[in-house]
């Protein structure tokens, strides 16, 4: 547990787990009531351990207890949402996972925070037991499945995949023989100039023309000049990305 008295605005600042602190504001409260002059005094503060300053609009965690500023937690929920690693979500004072009702209550009925939580718990999750789940190999479908079967057909886009080597299935060639393939046609590709989309994953190859190249399969427009390879929804952006970033689009 950690004490601060600022002297010049007169507040003691009270840092530490809940059932310290709350022994602490006892303490502190019994003795000032002993003089009736104090009684001007009890007001107790906490410090947001986010942004280091007094908390506003504050929320107290579920599990824990541990309390922040609603506006920074809701920084650090979408920082959390960037970044697989940073999952499952967690209190930034005791690492404590947050539990659905704080997640609901950060979300505050955004759907679209809803939808990105929904997938990364999703990607989590299949992560974690990698060795019993993956995702459909066409990265268009975000369907799941088992990989006890070596040879399924995904529900979603009705393609038929082998789990083993995560592609679509190899009717007239052993995994070995597809695998060996696959990499001499990998190589070949590349030995061409192709890259991959850098949104679906498929490989493309530039032969003419400017800086923009659509790929065909999910059709994002991509920067392809100095290897940039970044990808925007429409022409337009991307034709703005490579005048402002690389010099033009020739």
């Amino acid at each position: 547990m950690k004490t601060q008295v600022d002297y010049i605005s007169k507040d003691i600042y009270i840092q530490g787990y809940p059932q310290e602190v709350g022994i602490a504001k006892n303490a502190l409260i019994a003795f000032l009531e002993q003089n009736t002059q104090n009684k001007q005094l009890l007001y107790t503060y906490e410090e947001c351990q986010i942004c280091a300053n007094t908390i506003c609009n504050g929320y107290r965690l579920v599990i824990c207890g541990h309390q922040f500023c609603f506006n920074c937690l809701v920084f650090i929920f979408d920082q959390s949402l960037g970044d697989v690693n940073s999952f499952p979500i967690k209190c930034p004072s005791c690492q404590e996972d947050l539990c659905i009702e704080d997640l609901l209550q950060i979300i505050n009925e955004d759907e679209q925070r809803l939808q990105k939580l929904k997938r990364m718990s999703i990607n989590n999750y299949v992560q974690n037991h990698f060795t019993e789940l993956q995702f459909c190999p066409n990265e268009l479908c975000k369907a799941v499945h088992s990989t006890k079967l070596q040879k399924y057909t995904c529900y979603e886009c009705q393609k038929t995949y082998c789990s083993k080597c995560a592609a679509e299935y190899h009717f007239d060639m052993t995994c070995t023989q597809y695998q060996e393939t696959e990499a001499q046609n990998i190589q070949y590709l590349i030995k061409e100039g192709a890259r991959k989309c850098t949104n679906c994953g498929v490989f493309i190859i530039r032969i003419d023309g400017c800086y923009r190249v659509e790929c065909k399969r999910c059709q994002m427009h991509i920067c392809w000049k100095d290897n940039c390879m970044k990808f925007f929804k429409d022409a337009n952006s991307c034709y703005v990305h490579l005048d402002e970033n690389h010099q033009g689009y020739w």
